[in-house]
């Protein structure tokens, strides 16, 4: 069984508790539109080839904005000891989420180090995918759930493309894990219908252009993810 700290949001409504993830964050109006929306997490990317890629400095001055408010999740693909301590040192995250081909090992290291939860990424792309999971049970706190990358991206995230959300149903109820990859307001209540998720991470979906969050996207997401969980309840 995975153990994770509730970091529920109400989304302004009892029945809408469930984490969402506004990720890829690189401005205070994009900020304070995830904050206003009721997002849980909020993450900032430190991975040099994507247009969402961050400063440690300045990812570190946007979340306190949102201490108290939602979680900051430093977001890392394969990351060297040096460059973590640097990020942990200057953006003081809730939680750390790893996005490449670290091992459980590696993983397990990295709580070690840092005392902060975990959310390890996982790609998926059909049921047989979700074994994966099996190693790191005990060790991340939680996992990540996104599209495999086209072939040829340089991106293990953010892709804008999803999966066949209709093989997380086969998921044990213990594990938890957010669903990424390809959400937007058009699908969400898909994802609800097909998954159910426990919790959203949605980063291009709410983009005017690669890398380029626009704050009526992300207020439009969030009126999405309750109108489909208001029809589910009614």
């Amino acid at each position: 069984m995975l153990f994770l700290d509730s970091f529920a949001v109400s989304c302004q409504s009892p029945r809408m508790a469930l984490d969402i993830k506004i990720c890829g964050l690189k401005t205070d109006k994009a900020l304070a539109a995830a904050l206003a929306g009721g997002a849980s997490h909020v993450g900032f990317i430190f991975f040099a080839k994507s247009p969402r890629y961050i400063e440690p400095a300045e990812a570190g001055r946007l979340r306190e904005a949102a201490i108290g408010k939602a979680k900051a999740v430093a977001v890392t693909v394969d990351a060297g000891d040096a460059f973590l301590d640097e990020i942990v040192e200057k953006m003081q995250p809730d939680m750390l989420q790893l996005h490449g081909s670290e091992t459980p090992e590696r993983v397990a290291e990295i709580k070690g180090r840092y005392g902060l939860p975990v959310m390890k990424a996982l790609p998926v792309s059909e049921a047989a995918d979700l074994e994966r999971t099996r190693p790191f049970v005990g060790i991340a706190d939680r996992f990540l759930f996104d599209a495999k990358p086209p072939k040829g991206s340089e991106l293990p995230g953010g892709n804008g493309i999803a999966f066949d959300w209709r093989v997380l149903a086969g998921l044990d109820a213990d594990v938890d894990y957010m669903l990424s990859g390809g959400l937007n307001a058009a699908n969400i209540g898909d994802a609800f219908r097909l998954a159910n998720p426990p919790g959203l991470d949605i980063s291009s979906g709410v983009e005017s252009a690669p890398g380029v969050k626009d704050p009526a996207l992300i207020e439009q997401f969030f009126r999405a993810v309750r109108a489909a969980r208001d029809n589910r309840a009614a």
